[in-house]
């Protein structure tokens, strides 16, 4: 049996609530934000076991799994921690939600306790907590690259890294070597892309830069269905085309792709001047 929900649906199962986007077949729950290249969900809700975290799992996703056999729950991110993932846990509660302020909508207000040390930190530097930090002390986000196991019979949690980025000195690459990795590279995200948007149209920001004239090349290699969008002021200084523009336009011709043209003006004299300065 199968189930699937709306969005706005709450469901409860042995003490377990969720909603969002889920499924649920053989009383096994799944829940995946993003996208997955080489599994679908069916396979994955059957392959989530102790060794998730050995699963190489090819995509930018939050994946969620629950089986009501061994009422365990697996949560799952990918390399790159594409998409957040907050976690509230005190005593027998646990809460995870990719929205960090609908778990401060379920919480008391004597369970929400800010985090001055993080406070000063953002503000300082505007920067991401690598450690998983939040605004609240008691919430923390999930690292890249981590598995989590839930079980609710005993009530125990367990993070797991399953990657992490190494800096290998003993290694050299001759530049040859790097820019051939670099290709390739390329080419496999673009055919990841191609593989999950199909015939799909798919828009880049064609700004006429270095990146705006790689896109196409790998765009058409890969059979896919691409225009190119810039925002600009035309004619900053009134007379002559932007650098921008005449580049951006120069992109389209070549590659033989749309291109959608957004002029816009700014009012303030320093951010014209700024944008003067980079046409």
């Amino acid at each position: 049996r199968k189930e699937s929900s709306a969005a706005s649906d709450v469901y409860k199962r042995q003490g377990m609530y969720f909603d969002g986007l889920f499924s649920i077949e053989n009383e096994r729950l799944s829940i995946l934000e993003g996208d997955i290249i080489n599994y679908n969900e069916d396979e994955l809700i059957n392959l989530a076991t102790i060794d998730f975290d050995a699963l190489n799992i090819i995509g930018s996703y939050n994946f969620v799994s629950y089986n009501k056999e061994s009422q365990d729950v697996f949560i799952k991110n990918d390399k790159f921690g594409t998409y957040a993932l907050f976690i509230y846990k005190k005593d027998n509660t646990v809460v995870i939600s990719n929205n960090v302020w609908k778990i401060i909508k379920i919480l008391k207000d004597d369970e929400i306790i800010i985090s001055k040390k993080y406070f000063k930190f953002y503000i300082g530097s505007w920067g991401v907590d690598l450690n998983g930090g939040t605004l609240f002390k008691n919430i923390t986000e999930l690292n890249p690259g981590y598995v989590i196991n839930i079980n609710l019979k005993s009530k125990e949690l367990n993070t797991k890294e399953y990657f992490s980025l190494e800096h290998n000195k003993t290694t050299t690459m001759s530049i040859t070597d790097c820019v051939n990795q670099f290709d390739n590279d390329l080419d496999l995200t673009f055919s990841r892309i191609k593989k999950i948007q199909g015939d799909k149209k798919v828009g880049f920001g064609n700004s006429g830069g270095l990146d705006s004239r790689l896109v196409p090349i790998y765009a058409s290699q890969n059979n896919l269905n691409y225009s190119g969008l810039t925002i600009l002021n035309k004619r900053p200084n009134k007379i002559f085309e932007s650098i921008t523009y005449r580049n951006s336009k120069k992109i389209s011709a070549i590659y033989n792709f749309h291109n959608t043209y957004i002029n816009y003006k700014f009012d303030n004299t320093n951010d014209r001047m700024l944008l003067d300065i980079r046409n």
